[in-house]
């Protein structure tokens, strides 16, 4: 598998806990096709589904076929590269008052 890195990806915060880990979330799509795996999204009912990561530490990794946005620059069928992370914050925070300088 080739990643081109120049193509479109999302990567957003989700939020930061209690113990102070920053939990991220990345998409990443590429021309393919799934071959064999679990499925990615197990159903609980008609409104909810949850992804199901295959875990490494504080990263979970996943593949699916249920695209959320398709880049057009693309060749059918896409695969959408899912990964869920968790990190604490290594840089030095700065009051509030001398981030506004």
């Amino acid at each position: 598998m080739v990643l081109i890195l120049k193509k479109e990806a999302e990567v957003w915060h989700l939020f930061e806990d209690d113990d102070g880990f920053h939990h991220y979330s990345v998409f990443y799509h590429f021309s393919g096709k799934i071959i064999n795996g679990p499925p990615f999204w197990i159903e609980h009912s008609k409104e909810v589904s949850t992804p199901n990561f295959v875990k490494f530490n504080n990263i979970g990794i996943g593949f699916t076929e249920s695209i959320s946005i398709s880049p057009r620059s693309l060749a059918e069928p896409i695969v959408q590269l899912e990964i869920e992370l968790s990190m604490p914050w290594l840089l030095k925070k700065l009051p509030l008052e001398e981030n506004t300088k």
